[in-house]
């Protein structure tokens, strides 16, 4: 379902004159589970895989998913990196946020959460990635 989301936003940019960012390099993604499983000794979900498969990360009214791969603005490692600069935060995998609200994986829990920016509060509670992906993804675009 965040496909058409996804496509949703594709559309609305090139409306606009611009267009999302390409894919992830199945390089990039391979790097990004290896630096994971290191840095975090953690797996990354299947379902944010798949998403930087479709798009490299997006930028889109006042959402960011984080991409893969330096040469993106909101890189996924130095957006963890920014962020876990609070001890508090280094239990959680960021991998988006909002104007008001991270999205992320409790590494204790292994459980997809929406955390308040300002206090880190959780605010909502997710099955899977994907359904925490779509919950953003709707938001953003007032769906």
């Amino acid at each position: 379902m965040w496909n058409e989301l996804i496509d949703d936003i594709r559309k609305i940019e090139r409306r606009y004159g611009d267009e999302l960012n390409s894919p992830a390099s199945d390089q990039d993604i391979e790097k990004l589970e290896v630096d994971a499983q290191k840095k975090f000794n953690t797996n990354i979900p299947n379902g944010y895989k798949e998403l930087l498969r479709n798009v490299n990360g997006i930028d889109f009214n006042g959402l960011v998913i984080y991409g893969a791969g330096i040469e993106n603005s909101y890189e996924f490692f130095n957006e963890n990196g920014i962020i876990h600069d609070n001890n508090h935060n280094k239990r959680y995998l960021f991998f988006a946020d909002s104007d008001l609200s991270w999205f992320c994986l409790d590494l204790i829990s292994e459980e997809f959460l929406e955390l308040d920016k300002q206090s880190g509060t959780e605010i909502g509670k997710y099955q899977s990635f994907d359904d925490m992906i779509i919950n953003a993804l709707k938001v953003a675009l007032n769906v």
